[in-house]
């Protein structure tokens, strides 16, 4: 596969690299008479069916079972979004349409579940090998299954040639070629934090499954979010006349040590200047702790400038109105 995509000719390029890589595992494995895994095909397509029933319900955990459903649906949900986020940024000429996306993968889940076949998702790998050999269009995903079928139909006897093994490395091959160095170092304009999901996820899908890798990745995505909208940033300047302190953030119960630190690191005899305008929200608890400080050190007879009405009015305003 390698080989082929450095080395093709101009006039093969559209004989994909993944079928001769195929190819050449069958042949190997077959003149070498190898004792491996391979494909296993039903005899019959009929044999691939089995048929939900009414009288299947009445055997069904419906907790378990609306429990797992539930759990399926997100994640599937959120892999297909990634891969088709992914795709469109591979190519330029057809725009994903998500909600599309996610009503064709319900119903078609639906339809799995009556012929008792596995749940299906958007899958990065299938869609890349499309673009990667010229698809330009969404004939390309519904050409993918139809090849598919007539294969299990019509060519069932050399599929079961295949190994499985060889599969496996078109797999490790396209996914290899799907994490580009470039695209980390593009992440640490942002800082550490992208890079580590980045990095983390990577290493959990290859260690354990995909899902496992998207959950753990949307996971500390969120954690990550949830830190930035609760974490206060306190700055302390201090020139020779005076001591400013910015507080910058989302200011909550969580933050009370923080503020209290800063405020005691604060040197007597100087003016001191508090700026809350940074500040997205602040809770009354917080308000009550720098109100305490600056009433206390003022009959201390040191000078603070504070403006508290705006103090107030981060209070007052939710932290989506803030944020906005």
């Amino acid at each position: 596969m390698l080989l082929w995509n450095r080395f093709r000719p101009e006039k093969l390029k559209l004989i994909p690299a993944a079928l001769l890589g195929i190819g050449a595992g069958t042949a190997v494995a077959q003149f070498m008479h190898l004792d491996i895994n391979r494909i296993k095909v039903p005899a019959s397509l009929g044999d691939m069916v089995s048929y939900t029933t009414f009288a299947s319900f009445s055997t069904i955990g419906w907790g378990s079972m609306l429990g797992t459903a539930a759990a399926l649906a997100f994640i599937a949900s959120a892999e297909t979004l990634l891969s088709a986020a992914a795709v469109d940024q591979m190519q330029a000429k057809v725009r994903a349409d998500y909600d599309k996306e996610l009503s064709a993968q319900g119903i078609g889940n639906m339809l799995c579940g009556f012929l008792g076949a596995l749940p299906m998702t958007g899958v990065i790998v299938r869609s890349s090998a499309n673009v990667q050999a010229g698809a330009e269009t969404r004939k390309s995903t519904i050409l993918h299954g139809v090849w598919l079928l007539v294969s299990v139909v019509f060519l069932a006897g050399v599929l079961r040639l295949i190994p499985m093994a060889s599969l496996g490395a078109v797999l490790v091959i396209t996914g290899i070629k799907l994490v580009k160095p470039k695209d980390i170092i593009h992440l640490r304009r942002f800082g550490w934090a992208p890079v580590i999901v980045y990095m983390l996820s990577m290493i959990t899908i290859v260690a354990t499954n995909l899902l496992t890798g998207v959950l753990l990745g949307i996971g500390l995505s969120l954690l990550w979010t949830l830190w930035k909208l609760t974490h206060l940033q306190a700055e302390v300047i201090e020139p020779s006349d005076k001591t400013v302190i910015h507080f910058s953030g989302v200011a909550t119960f969580l933050a009370i040590p923080k503020i209290s630190q800063t405020l005691d690191q604060v040197r007597p005899g100087v003016p001191v200047h508090i700026h809350a305008v940074g500040l997205r929200y602040v809770d009354h608890a917080c308000i009550e702790i720098i109100e305490a400080w600056v009433e206390r050190w003022r009959d201390q007879g040191h000078v603070v400038h504070i403006e508290l009405e705006q103090l107030h009015r981060r209070y007052q305003a939710p932290v989506s109105e803030s944020i906005s």
